[in-house]
């Protein structure tokens, strides 16, 4: 499976808000959650056939109107905290996807913006980047 991030497509790693900056202050600031963020990923984009499994126990479907958006918990629940990486299906590569944002949770409360921030993403994507 081919895993893109955001920005998408990949014009500029280093962009404000980029995947890859919060991929890379997770690895600071976590490095727990990071190394169950690597391997997930790592196994997603080595063999595509576990999204289904993944898809199943660790995401859900959220409910958006305007863009088919999911969301990953990496792991599905943790005491001091998971991961959630909000996502959409690559329209341009079936089976692909695109990671729009992610954020730490370690409470109940989850942050509204980064769910308002990947589904502005997930519509660009969608309406061909």
């Amino acid at each position: 499976m081919v895993i893109h991030y955001w920005p998408y497509p990949l014009e500029a790693e280093d962009a404000p808000g980029s995947v890859h900056g919060f991929i890379d202050g997770l690895a600071k600031d976590e490095p727990v959650l990071f190394a169950l963020v690597a391997q997930t990923l790592t196994t997603l984009g080595r063999d595509g056939n576990d999204l289904d499994s993944i898809l199943q126990s660790w995401s859900e479907r959220m409910k958006t109107k305007s863009c088919p958006l999911w969301e990953l918990r990496i792991p599905p629940k943790r005491t001091g905290g998971v991961v959630r990486l909000y996502f959409c299906f690559d329209p341009d590569n079936h089976g692909g996807i695109v990671i729009l944002d992610g954020e730490v949770k370690k409470n109940n409360n989850a942050k509204p913006q980064h769910e308002a921030r990947a589904k502005s993403r997930c519509k660009v994507v969608r309406n061909g980047h």
